[in-house]
């Protein structure tokens, strides 16, 4: 997940030189100034469309839901996480990609995802200007790492590593990360758990047998990652000072939702809303399979064969924005 140097820059230039008006309010408290993204598909919004890559949505009938209709590379039906957090924290109603080609000032004042679907995480480092400092320690920043390495990486190849060596690996990157973001003056994060892997559409084609079952080795490898991960942000918490690091539990929501989906009022929770629903993604869902596609994609827990449905993303939200307000925000 590189991001460019001039991203962070021109940002911090902005702060410094103009007043990031316009800003929404939460319920009797001041939101954030801005939200910034960073990590996979789960929270990328459009920054892969300028990417040499095959994991892209930026093809109907990705976005069929969205805001007149468009597949702007976020992938789903509609608004991703990143951008219904930053709805229901009050920031703006949309988080821009900061690749987007028609970016505005004003867009990073308030927050861009520089995520990136199919990445996992890399270093980047870059000097914060001073005059940034105070409005970079008051934004919120959003992680999302470890989907793909295990989703992919590990899924392919789970024969040649140690499921523990590796999780701790991916904890440790994150762990970096943030520290890194520490020393470039940011100063609160919402770091989110890995979604149930083992209960993905595509993971339950490929290994939950005839009768696709969840993957149990699968589910148990996001269990050990989410578990180290909010033991080592707990180390973080009490050791990197000013900070405020909360880890956001979205693995249990959405296992929630596919295990009681009758009771949220959906139909369908083993498969994805696009094409069969079985192994559609990316290119793969695309519009001649448009037969195949589910008429209501509100119906399904899962739009594509690897990623949740704007709804089911809504009610995972609705749950998390009171708690991230109350333990991050400055009352």
């Amino acid at each position: 997940m590189p991001v460019p140097a001039t991203a962070l820059c021109l940002i911090l230039v902005l702060f410094s030189t103009r007043n990031a008006g316009g800003v929404c309010l939460a319920p009797n408290k001041i939101t954030f100034p801005a939200l910034f993204a960073f990590g996979d598909s789960i929270v990328d919004t459009g920054n892969n469309n300028k990417r040499f890559t095959i994991a892209k949505a930026n093809i109907p009938p990705y976005g069929r839901d969205f805001p007149g209709g468009a597949a702007t590379g976020r992938f789903g039906n509609g608004k991703v996480f990143s951008d219904l957090l930053a709805e229901g924290l009050r920031i703006k109603p949309l988080l821009p990609a900061y690749l987007h080609p028609v970016l505005q000032g004003e867009d990073l004042e308030t927050g861009v995802s520089f995520a990136s679907g199919g990445s996992g995480f890399d270093e980047f480092t870059v000097k914060l200007q001073e005059k940034a400092n105070a409005t970079i320690s008051k934004s919120l920043f959003l992680v999302s790492q470890g989907n793909n390495d295990i989703a992919i990486t590990y899924f392919l190849f789970h024969f040649l590593y140690d499921i523990d060596a590796y999780t701790t690996q991916l904890v440790n990157s994150a762990s970096s990360f943030i520290k890194d973001m520490y020393e470039l003056g940011a100063r609160k994060f919402a770091c989110l758990s890995l979604i149930p892997l083992g209960y993905l559409p595509i993971s339950r084609t490929f290994g939950g047998g005839f009768q696709r079952n969840s993957v149990d080795w699968l589910t148990q490898a996001a269990v050990k990652f989410n578990s180290k991960l909010e033991h080592e942000l707990n180390h973080l918490n009490s050791n990197l000072p000013g900070t405020r690091i909360l880890y956001i539990d979205i693995y249990n929501p959405l296992v929630d939702l596919i295990q009681n989906h009758k009771k949220y009022g959906f139909e369908d929770s083993s498969h994805g809303c696009c094409g069969t629903g079985l192994i559609e993604l990316n290119y793969g869902c695309n519009e001649l399979l448009s037969s195949f596609t589910c008429c209501n994609s509100s119906s399904h827990v899962f739009w594509d064969a690897g990623h949740p449905s704007e709804r089911a993303y809504r009610m995972i939200i609705s749950q998390l924005v009171h708690n991230i307000s109350h333990q991050l925000l400055d009352i």
